[in-house]
């Protein structure tokens, strides 16, 4: 793989081809790719210099998917007495000088009250004597193609985000100058693409579950692996945004999709990825991604945003797994669920010692109290989704505490054991890999035997002895050791105790904040090797004081204290302050991003806040 990688490089020179930022004119006949980035490891995303968009697989060299907008009839007729004109390209990313966009404070390049007036094509589209000086550029990655072909013009703008939640998507804005001349066109080596309606659910920045509905096309693919086998690879488009009426399906009973285009941009997602449950996800935060930000005071909306994440999903602190063959042909993977903490994996993507486990026959929730509960799973397919609308949905949604973090609980997976799986004895420990619902991946590992290992719980205290009585455990002294500010890599408070909204605002802001009962509540650290061993999460906070100082300020992006909104002895419960854009002395602020810092005695989280004027 990585010689294939390398020669890709080769193949497809980026830097030879344009700079980011460099604009120009040139041949496309025999001009290198626009753009070429990697969805996943084994997908290359390649942009050609006339907006081609192509999803490579890179084992085989083939390609999965091709959107494309084809010369028009008309064009071609004409081809000989008018000459194409060489097309526009570009590769610039969000910040680029005359592109900033959103609430920023220089989205208006030109001052005339105009955001995004003059699109980034060379020309000068809003007729104040300058070219692309007031144009919006979006996603990490923007490549623009603007193609001037005689009786009409197409005009293609394409954006990626390299977050985890949408590595495996590319967003494409698109459109023509005459209607009744230019249409997408989107074919795939798979299967032929299925209309189905899905049910994402997305966390609020609170960590609050909220279902999203979409409408994508969707197709499937099986590619060989190294093994010698197959495996499915799920591919979609969709348009993003309200837009009924906008597609037309192509004359080969459903296996290429027309788009037709307009003088409005027809905005579309293209997606890959590995499992049904990963591309869902995916789909659900790219119509998010769309849609953007709407203020809550002017109503004015920015599309393009890419949404906070969920505190407790950012986190990503791993649950305990332990797994057990009950009979000779199935093996058992066992999940440990805790309050306020994430644990939404993908169910289809584990791997155990290096070996793909494939999709779980059964996944069956057992709360901490209460009765066991099965989730409804099984490996998907497009005759699913064509004989059950929406197909399989997200096992999680089953079972309302499972949509967000205020379960406990064991989630049990069962799988035919692969053949050849080597594992190690009851009490070893085998390599355990697996995926996030958002994308990240994370390994662990998964100690053998027949159930979770949970640390026995001594109240009112955090670490557990056989030697140490109960008077000595339940010394403050010694819990606050544990959690000391002197370890290498001490905890911060948990960033679901403090939060602003609305965020961005424009007069005043509410700041919340929370103190909690609990170290499991209070505590949030970088890395899962860092948590002290034999955390007891019910083990109540040595507050230096029995009781915590707490203190809320606000700094700007240098550091500098500007005001402190919070400050004395607090107990436990919630609490809520404002702040309305001015410093100590009641100066407003400028328009910009500034941090909201909670400190608890010796431990502190920050959180962002973006003030608009």
């Amino acid at each position: 793989m990585p010689c294939l990688l390398l020669a890709l490089v080769f193949l497809f020179p980026v830097s030879g081809a344009l700079q980011p930022g460099l604009a120009l004119a040139q041949d496309t006949s025999t001009s290198a790719p626009l753009m070429t980035r990697s969805l996943s490891p084994e997908v290359m995303l390649i942009i050609e210099a006339d907006g081609t968009i192509l999803f490579r697989h890179l084992p085989t060299g083939e390609d999965l998917l091709q959107a494309s907008v084809p010369v028009a009839e008309e064009r071609r007729r004409f081809r000989t007495r008018e000459p194409a004109a060489s097309p526009f390209l570009d590769l610039i990313s969000e910040g680029e000088p005359g592109g900033m966009r959103g609430f920023s404070a220089g989205a208006d390049d030109d001052g005339d009250g105009v955001q995004d007036e003059d699109r980034r094509d060379g020309q000068d589209n809003d007729g104040d004597g300058l070219v692309d000086e007031d144009f919006a550029a979006i996603g990490h990655d923007m490549a623009v193609v603007d193609r001037p072909e005689g009786l009409g013009a197409v005009h293609l703008e394409s954006y990626r985000w390299s977050y985890p939640e949408l590595q495996g998507a590319v967003f494409l804005s698109s459109s023509s100058s005459r209607a009744d001349l230019a249409a997408l066109k989107v074919t795939t080596g798979g299967q032929c693409w299925v209309e189905t309606d899905i049910t994402g659910v997305r966390h609020t920045t609170t960590g609050r579950p909220v279902a999203h509905r979409s409408h994508p096309f969707v197709t499937r693919l099986d590619v060989p692996t190294s093994a010698g086998h197959t495996r499915p690879l799920w591919l979609a488009v969709m348009v993003l945004g309200d837009r009924p009426g906008y597609l037309a399906l192509g004359g080969d009973g459903g296996c290429s999709l027309d788009f037709p285009l307009s003088t409005d941009s027809l905005p579309l997602v293209f997606c890959v990825a590995s499992s049904w449950l990963q591309l869902t996800t995916t789909l659900t935060q790219a119509d998010l991604v769309y849609r953007g930000v709407t203020d809550p005071l002017t109503g004015r909306q920015a599309h393009w945003i890419v949404p906070g994440a969920c505190p407790a999903c950012r986190a990503g602190i791993l649950p305990a797994f332990s797994f057990q063959t009950d009979e000779p042909q199935r093996l058992v993977l066992r999940m440990k669920v805790d309050k306020g903490k994430a644990f939404q994996v993908d169910p289809d993507l584990f791997s155990l010692s290096g070996q793909a486990l494939g999709s779980p026959r059964e996944v069956t929730w057992i709360p901490a109290a209460g009765s066991s509960l099965p989730l409804n799973w099984g490996s998907m397919d497009t005759g699913r989704l064509l004989h059950h609308e929406g197909g399989l949905q997200n096992p999680y949604v089953r079972f309302g505490l499972l949509e967000g973090h205020g379960a406990e609980g064991t989630v049990e997976f069962a799988f035919a054991r692969p053949a050849g799986l080597t594992l190690p004895p009851p009490d070893g420990e085998a390599a355990l890999q697996g995926v996030w619902l958002g994308g990240r991946t994370f390994s662990t590992a998964a100690a053998g035997g027949s159930a979770v290992p949970v640390p026995e719980v001594l109240q009112g205290t955090l670490l557990e002895s056989e030697t140490a009585s109960g008077e000595e455990l339940a010394d403050p002294t010694r819990v606050r050791q544990a959690i000391s500010m002197d370890q290498k890599r001490p905890p911060t408070l948990s960033p679901m105790l403090l939060e602003g909204w609305p965020n961005p605002f424009h007069d005043v802001i509410q700041v919340r904040f929370r103190v909690p009962t609990t170290v499991g509540e209070a505590f949030a650290w970088d890395d899962v090797g860092d948590i002290p061993e034999h955390l007891d999460k019910d083990a109540p906070i040595p507050w230096s004081g029995g009781s915590p100082t707490a203190t809320v300020k606000i700094y700007n992006i240098n550091g500098q204290e500007l005001v402190t909104l919070y400050g004395g002895s607090v107990g436990v419960g919630e609490y809520s302050v404002q702040w309305n854009g001015s410093d100590a002395f009641g100066r407003q602020v400028a328009s910009g991003t500034y941090f909201c810092k909670l400190q608890l005695d010796d431990w502190s989280v920050t959180r962002r806040l973006v003030y608009v004027r």
